[in-house]
Parts: C-alpha cells; sequence; structure tokens
C-alpha cells in the first residue's frame, strides 16, 4: 500500500476514510429511512386490508338486507293481487 502525503502533511488515506465513513453513514440513514417507509407502507396495507374486509361484510349483510326487503314486497304484492287488503299501519 502506498501512502501519499500533501503539502500540508496530511495522509491522502485518511482523507479517503473520511470519505468512506462518510458514505456508509449516509447509506446507513438511506437504509434506516427506506425501512421507516417500509414500516408505514405495512401498516397503511393492513389498515386497507381491514377496512376492505370491513366493507365486504357490510355490503354483504346489506345485499341479504334488500333480499329480504324485495320478498315481503313480493309477498304483500301477491297477497294484495289475490285481493286481500293491506293491514294499515
Amino acid at each position: 500500500l502506498i501512502v501519499s502525503f500533501d503539502i500540508a502533511g496530511n495522509s491522502i488515506l485518511h482523507s479517503a476514510a473520511d470519505s468512506v465513513t462518510s458514505a456508509v453513514q449516509k447509506a446507513s440513514q438511506a437504509l434506516n429511512e427506506r425501512g421507516e417507509r417500509l414500516g408505514r407502507a405495512e401498516e397503511k396495507t393492513e389498515e386497507l386490508k381491514n377496512s376492505a374486509q370491513q366493507f365486504a361484510e357490510t355490503a354483504h349483510k346489506v345485499r341479504f338486507w334488500w333480499y329480504e326487503v324485495l320478498i315481503v314486497l313480493c309477498l304483500l304484492l301477491l297477497h294484495v293481487h289475490n285481493g286481500a287488503e293491506l293491514p294499515s299501519l
């Protein structure tokens, strides 16, 4: 390994080590930030999954509620069609 010195007597090797240290710190910081972003993305994904499940369950309940309403209306129409009067509310 050849070590050369500049005019002030500082080692170029020391300067290179500082540069590498700085690059490693920047890479480490970028990696930490990426990890934080991935963590937030995982949280948002879990929230979205839960929201989608809740929506599907609610849609299922609403669909069957409408089926029940339609059945009651059909039965009332058949009842009226057969000559019966509607009950008073």
